[in-house]
């Protein structure tokens, strides 16, 4: 029998391979699931890493970092210290969506008008326009521009967070 050559793992990226390598084994997962699991994971930091590299890049930052069973990530987006918009991706999206959350009473005079003048500014901006019932006596209409992962970069969520903005202050005005 021939003797195969013996690489050193003296390093610690070896010893930290070596350990999630065990940690993994202990879990008793089948390899199809260790691989989506890793997979997943590796797919995510990735993604919160050009997020917070784009953020950077157009000068906004990022706070309040969130994921869950539906969120693979959701960062605020603030602009100095003010907060302008969101920015989040489901496990299953196919990119990002850069949004905020606008709380309409349904007890205001002319509600019905102002709805429908919301999704006109929605409509103009290329926005769009997702409602659900917050509570008993209000309506929550979020405003989102998508942006397919690949095309995910500093000058697009500029925009997008510019374009939300914007929206967002003829929609005050409107309220």
């Amino acid at each position: 029998m021939r003797n195969r050559i013996r690489f050193d793992r003296g390093d610690s990226s070896g010893k930290r391979r070596d350990s999630l390598s065990a940690w993994l084994s202990m879990q008793n997962l089948s390899e199809d699931e260790a691989v989506n699991m890793l997979e997943r994971e590796l797919a995510q930091r990735k993604n919160i890493k050009l997020v917070k590299c784009c953020l950077k890049e157009a000068g906004l930052n990022a706070k309040g970092f969130i994921s869950n069973e539906k969120l693979e990530l959701y960062f605020d987006i603030y602009k100095g210290d003010k907060s302008i918009c969101y920015i989040s991706k489901g496990w299953q999206d196919p990119g990002f969506r850069v949004g905020e959350l606008v709380e309409i009473d349904k007890a205001v005079p002319g509600f019905k008008e102002k709805f429908y003048e919301i999704f006109r500014i929605c409509s103009r901006n290329l926005i769009s326009a997702g409602v659900s019932a917050a509570s008993d006596k209000s309506v929550s209409v979020s405003l989102e521009i998508g942006i397919y992962s690949g095309g995910l970069n500093a000058k697009v969520l500029k925009n997008a967070a510019q374009t939300i903005t914007r929206a967002f202050k003829d929609i005050s005005k409107v309220l």
